[in-house]
């Protein structure tokens, strides 16, 4: 509900991009007629601003080419005067690059690019781009939730504004003021989704002080509406309300049809919060039509203008609406179908989410289909996803999404008889709410502290002065008889009260006295007739009873006879088992190959359909993770087929070409599986696919040749992880890499990343790329024992549904 203010630029952020083809025209046209190099440079800037939004790609072109020349030219007039004046293009060349790769999710080579520019502004003092760069690194880090370092970039660019803005205080430069307000803004968001409220309205104040020295009316509403949010989330609805209407009123003035969409998106969220403390389901059904009102209103909107974060929010914030009305129903098709309609708008809502990369909203619409799922009695599912919002809000401290997780975590463990884990995180949501509660409510409970210690200060006063105006034999007088009569009042009240208290209980006692006679009438009667009933039954129960045993007793014969069967068929597998272990290659192998390695394979059934296999010809070492059609028993001969191709495959010390390898181990499982008696179609060709990925690596350059089909695989080099995989298991992917020190190669199965991605398998495994990138350093073994560990917490239990493999190794 809350929009963060993304201050990339300020140059950028207040100029208005025309993107015409006659706008393009003409600044091309002034570039090819103007001789001025620095006049170059800035054509080349706003001809890429023009093509900014329509194709990034494009402007990116312009900016470098604008980059080159400031670089050149700053060579070629270095040391002269010159210089300063092509270094400060330079950054605002760098800093424009650094905006396209931030739009388009390359949040490392945008840091990069933004250091650097900050790097070549300091050269020569350059405050107001230096403020700049500082900006966007700390909207950089705040999208990554690094909220520590978002807020000290934010401080330092508000610094640096100052030393602009001071310069001439009765005419201050207006880029400088707005940029201030901006990161005052920025920060105060930062504290807002911290649940600091009281931080949040301090940095919100400031930053509107700020905009309305010079009226800028844009950042006035933007400044309006988040106070808006803070009172909304501090339970203050109307206040939060006039707050949105106050920005509202702006945005229509200036025409900004985004802004009035979240305002309105704003004011339906606060309708909805405003209900959750009333108990009149007619009073409450009236304020969820006023909130579908306002999110309606901003869906229209946003539809028009296809504003993908947008409509996520109001997808999840429609489903939140319907989740309460189907609460409302009894149980029945009317609480289904409202339930059915949100679980569609959540999906709806995860897909965008998933689609824009946006980790806040799917943490919290994680949050809303564990709810959902626990209402519909599916709790695992419920867990599964609390789960995943629990471990995110756990890691960015978002308390009121920690709150909620555990909540429902507790609910979902309670009713699944799991007694331990409910306690656990119903204990961490208590601690969690009264965290939430002393972060929202301090501000106003000191107010009415201190309120009240002024009135209490103040009657204390009052009573001084009339003590020293009465005659102090009277006082005393008074003040006996006072006490005489205060206690005459307190006895009497005590003896009625016993009194009253007394006749209750005599009352009380006959009554429950009369209702057990009557009931013991009743019951005498029921078991007098019940006893007859028995006697005529139990002639029946001993006539069935001799059936019944000679039934148990062949029960029992054949229940032996399925045992016997069941150990033999049992045994069997688990000597196929040893059989396949015995086949691959072992520890002692590649560990005397590999300077650190790991390899964890969980079947399904007991045997695996998935298979590695390695071998080592002159300096090149090869490994293979390979995945034939069917589980179980099916699979691991599959998988028997495949390593015996392989082992085929190597002749006079060569490996055919990985091309050669899939289609062969493809072809050779085929042949091996024709038969004429085939007539099912069980074994036909198109089932006999082959999932693998083979990588080469020359032991002594550490050059690395891999073709990957259907598994995925990751490449781990300076903390960052590269990712290979292609999710159409017919396309083959082709590359090389270098492998330097300590780079580490993972390559697994598709079943894994299903795993790490909850509901959706399409989905980018975030979670699972961060533990390569957490525990890459570690040993092989201590990886393999982390990773076994969370893949079990994962599975909680049940056996997976497909084949999992995993291996780690570093080469060098």
């Amino acid at each position: 509900m809350k929009y963060f203010l993304l201050v990339i630029l300020l140059s950028y952020l207040f100029s208005v991009s025309l993107a015409q083809d006659g706008r393009i025209d003409s600044l091309k046209n002034l570039y090819d007629n103007t001789n001025q190099d620095t006049s170059k440079i800035k054509l080349l800037l706003e001809i890429g601003d023009v093509w900014e939004f329509q194709n990034p790609d494009t402007a990116l072109d312009y900016y470098k080419k604008a980059l080159a020349l400031a670089e050149s030219k700053a060579k070629e007039y270095k040391g002269k005067k010159s210089e300063k004046d092509f270094t400060i293009l330079k950054a605002s060349c760098l800093r424009y690059i650094g905006i396209v790769y931030d739009s388009l999710g390359n949040l490392q080579t945008a840091e990069k690019y933004y250091k650097n520019a900050l790097s070549a502004d300091k050269k020569y003092d350059n405050y107001i781009g230096m403020a700049a760069s500082c900006n966007n690194l700390g909207t950089l880090f705040y999208s990554l939730s690094r909220y520590d370092v978002s807020i000290d970039y934010y401080e330092k660019a508000i610094q640096y504004y100052k030393k602009v803005s001071d310069k001439n205080p009765e005419k201050p430069n207006l880029k400088a003021v707005q940029g201030i307000s901006l990161c005052y803004n920025n920060i105060g968001n930062i504290y807002s989704e911290q649940c600091d409220l009281e931080k949040a309205l301090d940095y919100y104040y400031m930053a509107l002080k700020t905009l309305e020295k010079i009226d800028f009316k844009r950042g006035i509403s933007a400044c309006l509406s988040n106070i808006g949010v803070v009172h909304q989330d501090l339970g203050n609805f109307d206040v939060a309300i006039d707050f949105f209407n106050r920005s509202l009123k702006i945005e229509k003035e200036l025409g900004n049809d985004d802004k009035i969409a979240d305002l309105y998106l704003n004011i339906g969220v606060t309708y909805w919060e405003e209900t959750n403390d009333m108990t009149d389901t007619a009073v409450i059904r009236k304020k969820f039509e006023l909130a579908l009102e306002y999110y309606n209103m901003a869906l229209e909107i946003d539809l028009a203008m296809n504003k993908k974060s947008s409509l996520a929010k109001i997808y999840a914030n429609i489903g939140v609406i319907f989740f309460d009305l189907g609460k409302m129903e009894k149980e029945g098709k009317a609480r289904n179908q409202l339930f059915d309609k949100s679980l569609n708008l959540y999906e709806k809502a995860h897909v965008l989410f998933e689609e824009i990369g946006d980790r806040n909203g799917l943490a919290s619409n994680f949050t809303n289909l564990g709810f959902l799922y626990h209402w519909k009695s599916n709790y695992r599912k419920a867990i599964n996803c609390c789960y995943r919002s629990f471990l995110f809000a756990d890691s960015t401290r978002h308390l009121i999404w920690k709150r909620n997780a555990c909540d429902c975590l507790s609910k979902a463990y309670y009713a699944l008889n799991n007694y331990d884990s409910a306690f656990h995180y119903k204990m961490m949501y208590i601690e969690t709410n009264d965290s939430v509660f002393s972060q929202e409510k301090a501000r106003v409970l000191a107010e009415s502290g201190a309120k009240y210690e002024d009135e209490k200060k103040q009657i204390l006063i009052d009573n001084l002065n009339k003590e020293k105006a009465l005659n102090q034999a009277e006082y005393e007088k008074s003040e006996q008889e006072f006490e005489r009569q205060r206690y005459i009042i307190w006895i009497s009240v005590a003896g009625i009260v016993l009194l009253v208290l007394f006749f209750i209980s005599v009352f009380r006692l006959y009554i429950l006295k009369r209702k057990a006679n009557i009931l013991l009438a009743e019951q005498k009667a029921q078991i007098v007739l019940k006893n007859s009933k028995l006697e005529q039954l139990n002639e029946e129960i001993n006539a069935q009873k001799d059936e019944i045993e000679a039934q148990r007793d062949m029960v029992m014969v054949q229940k032996n006879h399925i045992e016997s069967q069941k150990k033999e068929i049992t045994d069997s597998i688990n000597y196929a088992k040893r059989i396949q272990d015995a086949v691959l290659p072992s520890g002692e192998y590649l560990g005397s190959v590999l300077k650190d390695q790991f390899v964890i394979s969980i079947p399904r059934d007991i045997v695996s359909g998935t298979f590695y296999w390695s071998n080592t010809i002159d300096d090149r070492f090869v490994f293979v993770m390979a995945g034939c059609s069917g589980f179980g028993v099916p699979g691991a001969l599959l998988s028997m087929l495949g390593i015996s191709y392989l082992n085929g495959s190597v002749r006079g010390n060569r490996i055919p070409p990985a091309d050669e390898v899939i289609s062969g181990l493809e072809n050779a499982i085929s042949s091996a599986l024709k038969t004429e008696s085939d007539k099912s179609g069980y074994l036909d060709q198109k089932e006999n696919t082959v999932q693998l990925c083979l990588c080469s690596v020359n032991l002594k350059t550490g050059k690395m040749d891999c073709l990957s089909k259907g598994i995925p695989v990751f490449i781990l080099k300076n903390k960052q992880v590269i990712e290979h995989f292609d999710q159409e298991f017919s396309h083959i992917n082709k590359f090389e890499i270098n492998i330097s020190e300590n780079d580490v190669v993972y390559i697994s199965t598709m079943s894994l990343l299903k795993l790490f991605s909850g509901p959706d398998f399409n989905n980018k495994p975030y979670d699972l790329k961060t533990m390569f990138s957490e525990i890459s350093e570690e040993s092989g073994e201590i990886q393999k024992h982390q990773f076994k560990t969370i893949i079990e917490n994962l599975l909680m239990g049940d056996n997976p549904d497909e084949d999992i493999c995993l291996a780690g190794f570093k080469i060098l």
